[in-house]
């Protein structure tokens, strides 16, 4: 269980979990990888039907090994008091120097 403090008091008390599972395949060798990810968070487990569900489809491709790579991800996301199935694309390109 976590609590919420204000002014040094504890305002709410709540017990949250969270879990995910995810997949990866190398398609070629050291340049492209997919993965298939499913994650689960309920913010307070005392409240029913108020976690959100993510199903992530992703597609890297390693520029320079993992010193340069784009990603690209596909998240269709259910959460509780949000239209179904919500959905997003992410596109990033990340280095390391």
């Amino acid at each position: 269980a976590a609590q919420l403090a204000e002014s040094g008091r504890v305002v709410a008390t709540f017990d949250a979990d969270g879990w995910y599972l995810m997949a990866g395949y190398m398609i070629v060798p050291a340049e492209w990888q997919a993965l298939l990810k499913f994650e689960s968070f309920d913010p307070n487990r005392r409240i029913h039907g108020n976690s959100t569900d993510v199903w992530t489809l992703g597609l890297n491709y390693f520029l320079k090994g993992d010193d340069l790579k784009l990603m690209a991800n596909y998240l269709l996301t259910d959460a509780a008091g949000q239209p179904d199935n919500r959905q997003k694309i992410l596109v990033r390109l990340q280095t390391v120097f």
